[in-house]
């Protein structure tokens, strides 16, 4: 397959402030433009992540500046929400598509804004 169209799924991964997995994390997630042209991720990234970015910390920070790279070199972020994740669609611009509901969760497009769109 040629590099940028891969299928990448992404689920459990439940970060956490100082965590010591963030930088590996954070290092994966750079390299997925080489190869993913779309990339899935199905929930709980984070051991818990509310839908509120007055509520966010420095690890969702940085997870986000990532996903917000991926698009801004035309990798499609897709987002299933956990059972750890809440409100997560209303509160990054994410277009909830109806009828996708999975578990309780809903699968939406990121549709983090590119720093050209006004918010970094």
């Amino acid at each position: 397959m040629r590099p940028g169209s891969d299928l990448v799924f992404i689920g459990d991964v439940h970060l956490d402030r100082d965590d010591p997995d963030l930088p590996a994390f954070l290092a994966y997630l750079r390299g997925l433009p080489r190869v993913a042209g779309r990339v899935v991720l199905m929930g709980d990234l984070f051991n818990l992540w509310i839908g509120a970015p007055e509520q966010e910390q420095a690890h969702h920070r940085e997870v986000l500046a990532c996903l917000r790279d991926l698009r801004s070199v035309g990798t499609e972020v897709h987002y299933l929400e956990g059972n750890r994740d809440y409100r997560i669609a209303r509160a990054h611009g994410g277009d909830v598509e109806a009828g996708t509901s999975v578990l309780g969760g809903a699968l939406f497009t990121l549709r983090l804004p590119r720093p050209a769109e006004g918010r970094s």
